[in-house]
């Protein structure tokens, strides 16, 4: 752990380092919610609209594919031009405003329901395999690890 001193008068304690890794698609797989989408929507329309919303969230920051795609696209989208507009949106808003961009993208529906759902789930999806073991080699090294998610506020 490498440690400064504080850099204004008056700040209390040392100034640890801190890494932070991007949340989805670095700890976590955006695409896993196609298995919560599954249960309210056939298979391959699950498919398509898990590809869908990521891609809808990438756009705000880059280009993906169909409805995960498109839902994170559009939620990349929107993070990206509000960044450049300063009109900050915490991610929950992005999420949920991509996500209603990718069901009309590929023209399927949701329930109000559903969608809460889906919100709900992509909250809480699972990080990959290597993920826990390695943010505990970290922690156990001294390192404070966080995530893009964590942050309430742009730098």
């Amino acid at each position: 752990m490498v440690t400064r001193p504080p850099t204004q008068p008056g700040a209390a304690g040392p100034r640890r380092e801190v890494l932070l890794f991007d949340l989805y698609g670095t700890l976590v797989d955006p695409l896993a919610i196609s298995a919560q989408l599954e249960r309210v929507l056939p298979h391959d329309d699950a498919q398509r609209l898990a590809r869908a919303w990521r891609a809808k969230q990438l756009e705000y920051s880059f280009r993906l594919t169909r409805l995960a795609r498109a839902w994170r696209a559009k939620q990349l989208e929107y993070s990206f031009r509000l960044t450049v507009m300063q009109r900050y949106q915490d991610f929950g808003w992005v999420t949920e405003h991509s996500l209603e961009f990718a069901l009309l993208e590929c023209a399927l529906t949701m329930s109000a329901s559903e969608r809460t759902e889906a919100l709900a789930r992509y909250d809480a999806l699972d990080p990959f395999p290597d993920v826990i073991p390695g943010l505990e080699v970290l922690a156990a090294a001294g390192t404070r690890p966080s995530s893009s998610r964590t942050a309430a506020r742009p730098w």
